[in-house]
């Protein structure tokens, strides 16, 4: 695979060995950490809470440069939904402009474009972290690598919504009408529309209803304060379970659940853009968030981590998740929606019928 590393480590070598782990690091990281602290820079956008938000980006600024004796300074700014960031960068590198994000985080609802368009850079993910990095935790070539898992699932009020939908069809039961707030790119639902699961027509014939039952849409991040205040009381498909977990950890009024018909999850990926202004520094942040000690941290800031690591700790909701009797599993990868063109076909008219109903 492709790699991009800076010419020298050499003037990196003696302050790499003052880092008390880095005997312990692979070639290949340690020369991935000299070309970025060279670079010693990188630039991070995204939603409010995705990753931590600010937080987290200061917390794995301090994390990165203690475990790999670098200096680079993490800038933060709150950014567009990650479908939007999806687009955006992608539109950036058609036009010869600097990504707006060195590290993309990369969702079902964009990655096939992005990946068709070879707007990522292809990255030997396994070579960084020999023998933690598996096969199937990679994707499109290396130009995508799973970081946390993404159910889709509903957040609701407790107060407000004592006996939540637990289903797909219960969403549409007149006692939720205008009480549900969702996404405006169609979220987890898009999913359903691939073959073998329910296909196109019934999928649309799904949303068609389902639009006219939900009242808002909203982006992922600011959905969460309106199921608190009970401005909405029902978010779903929800944007995964960790804010609503942390509110609820608060002592606030919120639950989440996964429906029992179909237990439906995707992945976040980490990708670097081909425009990304610190590709070195991008890759080395992404592969620290695949160490242990990147995991546990993201999932201290953010409730969420892969479950496919034996450390995990968001493993125990998926694990309860995908025991439901009798619902129906589907694993939305990149790699699989890729080979069901017709989700993403569906997910454009889905995305329609919702914002003609509002």
């Amino acid at each position: 695979m492709k790699q991009f590393l800076l010419p020298s480590i050499a003037l990196f070598a003696t302050h790499l060995a003052a880092c008390a782990c880095a005997a312990d690091l692979p070639p290949a990281l340690a020369e991935l950490a000299a070309a970025a602290d060279k670079e010693g820079a990188l630039k991070l956008s995204w939603g409010t809470s995705s990753l931590g938000g600010a937080e987290g980006a200061r917390r794995m600024e301090q994390a990165i440069n203690e475990r790999f004796g670098t200096k680079i300074r993490i800038t933060y700014s709150p950014g567009p939904d990650l479908v939007q960031s999806g687009f955006q960068v992608a539109t950036e590198a058609k036009a010869g402009r600097p990504a707006s994000t060195d590290v993309l985080q990369g969702v079902h609802e964009t990655l096939p474009a992005l990946i068709r368009g070879k707007t990522l850079r292809p990255i030997d993910w396994k070579a960084y972290l020999p023998g933690r990095v598996q096969d199937g935790m990679v994707e499109a070539g290396g130009m995508a690598v799973r970081v946390a898992t993404q159910p889709y699932g509903v957040t609701y009020n407790t107060q407000l919504i004592p006996e939540p939908p637990r289903t797909l069809s219960a969403l549409l039961e007149p006692q939720f009408k205008s009480k549900i707030l969702t996404t405006s790119f169609a979220g987890g639902f898009s999913l359903l529309a691939a073959n073998d699961v329910w296909g196109p027509e019934k999928t649309l014939a799904y949303m068609k209803s389902f639009a006219s039952q939900a009242e808002g849409l909203g982006r992922c991040s600011p959905a969460f304060a309106k199921i608190v205040s009970g401005e909405f009381p029902i978010f779903a498909l929800d944007c995964g379970p960790q804010d609503g977990l942390e509110l609820k950890a608060k002592g606030l009024p919120v639950d989440v659940l996964m429906p029992q018909d179909y237990v439906m999850w995707g992945y976040t990926y980490l990708t670097v853009p081909v425009n990304s202004q610190h590709p070195n520094a991008a890759t080395l942040y992404s592969v620290f968030l695949l160490t242990d000690e990147g995991q546990s941290l993201l999932y201290d800031v953010w409730h969420r981590d892969l479950h496919l690591f034996p450390e995990s700790k968001f493993a125990a909701f998926m694990n309860t998740a995908l025991k439901t009797p009798g619902a129906k599993i589907v694993e939305g990868s990149a790699s699989w929606i890729a080979e069901r063109p017709e989700i993403e076909k569906t997910r454009e008219a889905m995305v329609r019928l919702l914002r003609q109903s509002k």
